[in-house]
């Protein structure tokens, strides 16, 4: 592992000084609230739209994109499906909800609520918008201290607070006007930082990597499954549907992103901003998963790489490249770009959560908010996202996985909300409340008890229980009035969907050729030591099974279960086949592999699915990872084997760290 060089910290502080010096040069010019919170309704739409690229390209997409491309259980370019919703969004953001948005008096979004709907629920939205974004803004700051830690050596708790500390002091400083402007500085430093660090992999190893890529990593069209208790979570469907509802609630109801729409001189330049945003995000998005293929690539033909990322979780995967292979300079050049990428994030969230707490909590409007009152507040949510980010690094989810299943939960309601507002205007608050609360209660209660179905269909969910109970209750009968369609904005927007859907079904019908068959080696099973390690004839190798762990041969009887189910796949004597994976050997010296009968039949898989052993995955060894957890999943339902009884009331693991009693 190497630390940052002198030129690698040149770079980054650079950056740094470069974004407190514009925190300070705006916050000259700030005396009200309006100042701090809508630079003075005088911004333009280019940087208004770099500005919200740079947001959505968060820490959290920079670390966690490459690690759902390469490592991820079902990952690959399939997350590129996701980005096929975005022109739409933004095409129903500019028709339903843009002239509403842009007809707010304050600094609030939720003002529009009020208009129709009534304080109440303008009330209830911005607490919903303030409980989601103050949840996820902790992960943004979690993915930005994985880097900052593997970099300089610190406890990831003290990155947290560091990076806490940095973006709370230039964002109380400068306000709004200085966060838009900072991110246009950020997406520059994090998009070169993402192309540079591929453009490395690319010139070095190019060849190799590319000749290395796992086929499944490749595939990005995926329109078969449905995500509708199939297990299969990033499905074509799900993700188009999904995201269309959450990144239009995402942009057009959620302070952080919608606030710098009313920050724009005019309609025009709200309308402009959007355009642009939908055409830039597909070609960045593009960079940060092309980094992602190419270190799935590095992890086939790099014994050293795939050996720094053994036992760690997939979102170690861009921290772990930046202090293993990156050269000096470019990787003070990544660290620089994943810090801007958080900072454009944790920047938007504080300033926005500060004033919906002002506006819509404390009922004060941006022209009766001193600058110093303004500043406090967000210092206040500052430190409650480091209290988030602390917690964030607790629990151990993958992040990118986490910052949008939080975003699922809640974006759909508010979504519905503002819907029943545009569409039934005359509905009344007490309808519109009701709706937000079956909407939340749909999402959270499929979110607890229907695990099979992808949680990309929350959203969508929760939108629509909102907006029927909502029209319901309200007796209001929906119309939708006259819609305007921008004609240069609806066919720059289609013309994108049209470009994107070609390269994802580009890709699927790549896909449609088989992968080549991966190379096995005869083992003739000379003795079986537990339900998940045998010896062969062959060397006198040890060979542990991967991706599972059964009872230990002291946890009696289900050790001697275990064993035994695994003698009977694989008897003494008779010959099986040993498929590797990237690592090939663990610490102790035993082979790693995949175990095939002559019959075809995974003994891995089949001892999860007869119920005799647990789904125990470590990077970079994850091939079998979905058919393992499929009948993992089939073994508990049917209480197979050892679920029957009490074995894994204490997981293997567990027992060998002595934590059962």
């Amino acid at each position: 592992m190497r630390g940052l060089s002198t030129a690698d910290l040149l770079v980054v502080s650079a950056y740094l000084l470069a974004v407190a010096g514009m925190s300070a040069w705006f916050a000259r010019r700030q005396a009200t609230g309006e100042d701090y919170f809508l630079a003075g309704r005088r911004m333009h739409g280019w940087p208004l739209a770099l500005s919200l690229v740079a947001n959505q390209a968060s820490a959290v997409s920079l670390v966690g994109a490459p690690a759902f491309v390469a490592l991820q259980a079902g990952g690959g370019l399939v997350w590129l499906q996701y980005e096929l919703a975005v022109p739409l969004a933004m095409l129903a953001l500019i028709v339903l909800l843009l002239p509403a948005l842009r007809r707010a008096s304050g600094s609030s979004i939720y003002a529009v609520l009020e208009a129709t709907l009534g304080r109440g629920t303008r009330r209830a939205v911005a607490a919903t918008f303030l409980v989601s974004r103050g949840l996820t803004l902790g992960a943004v700051l979690y993915a930005s201290a994985l880097v900052v830690s593997a970099a300089l050596g610190w406890p990831l708790a003290a990155a947290i607070l560091a990076l806490g500390f940095v973006a709370v002091l230039y964002t109380t400083l400068g306000g709004l006007v200085a966060d838009i402007w900072s991110d246009v500085l950020q997406l520059v430093v994090l998009w070169a930082g993402c192309a540079a660090s591929a453009w490395h992999l690319l010139a070095s190893r190019g060849d190799e990597l590319l000749a290395a890529l796992p086929p499944e990593r490749l595939v990005a069209w995926a329109p078969r499954a449905t995500g509708l208790g199939d297990g299969e979570t990033f499905a074509f469907l799900p993700m188009l549907v999904g995201g269309l509802f959450l990144y239009l609630s995402y942009y057009g109801c959620d302070q952080s992103q919608a606030q710098r729409l009313l920050a724009a001189r005019t309609t025009r330049d709200a309308e402009r901003a959007l355009v642009l945003n939908g055409l830039l995000r597909f070609p960045l998005v593009l960079t940060y998963c092309g980094l992602g293929l190419l270190l799935a690539g590095l992890l086939q033909v790099d014994g050293g790489f795939a050996s720094a990322m053994a036992g760690r979780p997939p979102d170690a995967l861009v921290p772990t490249y930046l202090v293993t292979a990156l050269p000096g300079g470019l990787r003070g050049l990544l660290v620089a770009a994943i810090l801007a990428a958080a900072m454009s994030s944790i920047d938007s969230a504080l300033n926005s959560l500060a004033a919906v707490t002002l506006e819509d909590v404390a009922g004060i409007t941006p022209e009766r908010q001193p600058a110093w009152l303004a500043r406090a507040t967000t210092l206040a949510w500052g430190l409650f996202a480091v209290g988030a980010g602390l917690g964030a690094a607790a629990s151990g989810r993958a992040i990118l996985e986490l910052v949008n299943q939080v975003g699922s939960l809640f974006y759909g309601p508010v979504l519905g909300v503002f819907l029943v507002a545009r569409l039934a205007p005359r509905a009344g608050g007490r309808a519109a409340l009701g709706g937000l609360a079956a909407g939340l209660a749909a999402t959270g209660g499929v979110a607890a008890l229907a695990t099979g179905v992808s949680w990309l269909w929350w959203s969508p969910l929760g939108c629509v229980a909102t907006l029927l109970v909502g029209l319901a209750a309200g007796r209001d009968a929906p119309a939708l009035g006259a819609l305007i369609w921008p004609r240069r904005a609806t066919l720059a927007l289609a013309a994108m969907f049209v470009a994107v859907l070609a390269v994802l079904v580009a890709s699927g019908a790549r896909a449609q050729s088989p992968p080549p068959a991966p190379r096995r080696v005869a083992c003739t099973v000379a003795a079986v030591s537990d339900g998940d390690t045998l010896r062969c004839r062959q060397g006198d190798r040890r060979v542990r099974l991967l991706g599972i762990d059964a009872p230990e041969r002291e946890q009696a009887p289900h050790g001697a279960r275990a064993r035994a189910q695994l003698l009977a796949l694989a008897p003494v004597g008779r010959t099986v086949w040993l498929e590797l994976d990237v690592r090939a050997r663990d610490q102790y010296d035993r082979v790693l592999a995949w175990v095939w009968r002559p019959d075809s039949v995974l003994v891995n898989r089949e001892l999860v699915r007869r119920g005799y052993a647990v789904v125990s995955l470590l990077p970079p060894n994850l091939r079998y990872e979905r058919e393992l957890r499929t009948a993992a999943r089939d073994a508990q339902r049917e209480r197979a084997g050892l679920w029957a009884t009490d074995a894994f009331a204490c997981p293997p693991e567990a027992f060998r760290k002595g934590q059962c009693g």
